[in-house]
């Protein structure tokens, strides 16, 4: 399952996209709305909130916002039925990767269209307000369209999330503001949790290595009642909260772990950038633990590769299931690799065997940890490289 991404824009919290619309920012100002939207995977723009009248397109480069350009009407068409933008002229030709800001009014009674809702995979998880809403009495779902319509004793939709299922994966949006922001993410993150024990309890059989050939296999074979019931205990509750702008010393402070990575990494033939910080909030039986985790990405010729970095306090209890090797690397400090065989899982429902490495190292008091695929080892230890001489400055 993708992950979700956090936006932040001028005091609006916006969640947004996995697989798909792409839209950046919705805000409602009174009677007016504006939403930062651009092209999905599938070449098409939708707008999530529907307007009820469009006044204004502006198209810009997302990564140089002085390339815009104002589109005359008559150039773009709109479909309230489904949320999609159409540019029917030309946008304009110095444009590489477009946003298009739109300008409006909002469709009352406020609706969104969740595109490409898929409604057989489990129910959308609708929050107003600071609380989850009640399907039929805070608003209704068209499972056939996804079009979602507040109900009148919603008197307030204007701080919301929404997250939904679709064929490839889990899509959210939603407005708030940076006070709002935790108090949704704990609200999600029940929610997640509550869906994962509903399918654990109607899980009838789990994925599984055969070794017996040598290389492993997945089989399917069936669960046993304390089996589940065990997994069905251990489903933790995720809180991801955003602590992009916030300093090392305030998070230390928070969460007593101290982060010394810098704000990007250079291993001479890649530089990587770290895109996100965020805090997780773990609930496991009540029990509370933290750790920072520290998002990294760079391009390169086999394409992008996102490292996160994840930092706590203690060394992780867990060893793998299926371990191949592990390996001592000695760099500034000491780092362990460790190699495991693991159960991959498609979108498409289907298992496969895969392999994944998993590095450690601790540093003034911080555990490190970063997971990543065989075949991006050579990078990814170029990275931690980098980043022990940085943290041992």
């Amino acid at each position: 399952m993708k992950k979700n991404k956090i936006v932040v824009f001028a005091g609006t919290v916006v969640l947004l996209f996995t697989a798909g619309s792409v839209i950046f920012s919705c805000v409602r100002h009174g009677k007016s709305m504006s939403v930062n939207t651009g092209y999905d995977a599938d070449g098409h723009v939708y707008s999530g909130a529907v307007f009820s009248r469009i006044t204004k397109v502006i198209v810009a480069d997302r990564h140089n916002r002085s390339v815009r350009k104002e589109l005359p009407y008559g150039s773009w068409e709109y479909d309230r039925k489904t949320g999609r933008f159409t540019v029917t002229g030309e946008r304009t030709a110095r444009t590489v990767d477009p946003i298009f800001h739109i300008e409006g009014s909002p469709l009352e009674p406020r609706t969104f269209v969740l595109n490409g809702y898929a409604a057989g995979r489990g129910p959308a998880a609708v929050f107003f307000n600071g609380r989850q809403a009640v399907e039929n009495r805070d608003y209704t779902l068209d499972p056939k369209t996804g079009t979602l319509v507040v109900c009148p004793s919603v008197q307030n939709a204007d701080s919301y999330s929404i997250v939904w299922e679709t064929a490839d994966g889990m899509c959210s949006m939603g407005e708030m503001t940076e006070s709002e922001r935790d108090r949704y993410s704990e609200l999600q993150a029940a929610w997640f949790a509550d869906c994962e024990r509903r399918d654990l309890q109607a899980q009838t059989e789990v994925p599984d290595l055969d070794f017996t050939g040598g290389t492993p296999v997945v089989r399917m074979r069936p669960v046993h009642v304390q089996e589940k019931q065990a997994m069905i205990d251990a489903v933790p509750v995720y809180a991801v909260k955003d602590r992009t702008k916030t300093s090392r010393r305030a998070l230390l402070k928070e969460t007593g772990i101290r982060s010394a990575l810098p704000a990007s990494v250079s291993t001479g033939s890649s530089t990587y950038s770290c895109v996100s910080t965020v805090l997780i909030d773990s609930s496991v039986r009540g029990e509370r633990a933290l750790s920072v985790e520290k998002t990294y990405s760079a391009d390169g010729q086999d394409g992008t590769v996102t490292l996160c970095v994840a930092l706590s306090g203690a060394p992780a209890k867990e060893t793998a299931q299926w371990p191949v090797r592990t390996d001592r690397l000695a760099y500034a400090v000491p780092v362990t690799r460790q190699t495991a065989w693991n159960i991959v899982s498609g979108t498409d429902g289907t298992y496969r065997a895969g392999q994944s490495c998993t590095y450690t190292w601790e540093q003034d008091g911080t555990w490190y940890n970063i997971e990543t695929e065989p075949e991006h080892t050579a990078r990814t230890e170029r990275f931690i490289q980098e980043a022990v001489r940085y943290a041992g400055r």
